[in-house]
C-alpha cells in the first residue's frame, strides 16, 4: 500500500508540472484522490495543520506511509543486473531510475550497461552508445543475437551451414589414420629413354642387372596414359636384351 500511494504521489507531481498547476492548489487536488484510511488521515492531519505547503504535505506523506528505513535508490540501481530478458531488466532499472535523483546521461548509460550480463554487456560496450535508449536497443539487438543458433563455418560445403546443435547421443566421429604411402616416381618418355642409354634403373639411379631390386618409389606413367602401353613393351623388351647380353657374354668367357 504504501508503494502504491507514493507512486501515485510521484504521478501526481508529474501532472501538476505538466498542467502548471499553482502551488496553492496541488494539496487540494491531491486530497480529492485520496480514499480510505488516507482519506481519514488527511482530516487529521488538517485539524493540527491548518496551512502546509506542498512540499511539507509530501513530506508528511512519505513520513506516513514511507519506508522505515530511507531507501537508497541509486544504491540499488548501481547493484541491478540482469537475470531474464533485457526486457524484463529495463522495466527493473526505468522504476529505479525514476526515485533514484538527477543522474547524468552517462551516468544512466554506464548503470545500465554494467548490469547487462556479460556477453551482452561486452557488445553494447563496444558500440560505445550516446543514450540510454539507445543502450538499450543495442543490448535487445545483442541478446537475439546470442539466442541464435551458432553456425559452424561451410563456406567451401555447397550445400550450405551446418548447425551445431547436436543431440547428445550423437554418434562421435571417426577419424582415419592417413596412411604413408611413398612417393611414386613418375617419369616423361625422354626420360625413360635417356636411361635406358645410360643403363640405369627406372626406379633408382643404380646401374641396372639382372635380379637388380630397387627400393625406391614405384614408377608411375598414369600421367601419360598415351604413352603408358608402349613404355610396358618398352620395358620388356629392355629387359630380354638384358638377359641376352648377359648369357652371350658368360658363353664367351666360358
Amino acid at each position: 500500500m504504501a508503494s502504491r500511494i507514493l507512486l501515485a504521489g510521484w504521478k501526481g507531481q508529474q501532472f501538476f508540472e505538466f498542467h502548471k498547476t499553482p502551488a496553492s492548489e496541488k494539496i487540494a487536488l491531491a486530497a480529492y484522490h485520496l480514499d480510505g484510511g488516507v482519506h481519514l488521515w488527511y482530516q487529521n492531519l488538517k485539524k493540527t495543520r491548518v496551512w502546509m505547503t506542498w512540499e511539507e504535505f509530501k513530506q508528511a506523506v512519505n513520513d506516513r506511509y514511507g519506508p522505515t528505513l530511507p531507501e537508497d535508490f541509486y544504491g540499488e540501481l548501481t547493484k541491478l543486473t540482469q537475470t531474464g530478458s533485457v526486457k524484463d531488466y529495463q522495466l527493473q532499472f526505468n522504476r529505479l531510475l525514476a526515485r533514484a535523483g538527477n543522474l547524468t546521461e552517462q551516468q544512466q548509460i554506464s548503470c545500465f550497461v554494467s548490469g547487462l550480463k556479460e556477453a551482452i554487456r561486452a557488445d553494447v560496450r563496444a558500440t560505445n552508445p550516446q543514450s540510454l535508449p539507445h543502450a538499450a536497443s543495442l543490448a535487445r539487438l545483442f541478446e537475439t543475437k546470442h539466442q541464435a543458433p551458432r553456425r559452424i563455418n561451410t563456406s567451401d560445403d555447397p550445400e550450405g551451414p551446418t548447425y551445431q546443435n547436436l543431440p547428445s547421443d550423437s554418434p562421435i566421429p571417426m577419424t582415419t589414420t592417413p596412411t604413408n604411402n611413398p612417393p611414386i616416381k613418375r617419369l616423361t618418355p625422354a626420360e625413360i629413354h635417356e636411361r635406358r642409354s645410360k643403363n640405369l634403373c627406372f626406379n633408382c639411379d643404380e646401374t641396372y642387372k639382372l635380379g637388380h631390386s630397387s627400393s625406391s618409389s614405384l614408377v608411375s606413367f598414369t600421367r601419360l596414359p598415351e604413352f603408358r602401353d608402349e613404355v610396358k613393351a618398352e620395358l620388356r623388351l629392355e629387359e630380354l636384351r638384358y638377359i641376352t647380353k648377359s648369357v652371350h657374354e658368360f658363353k664367351q668367357e666360358a
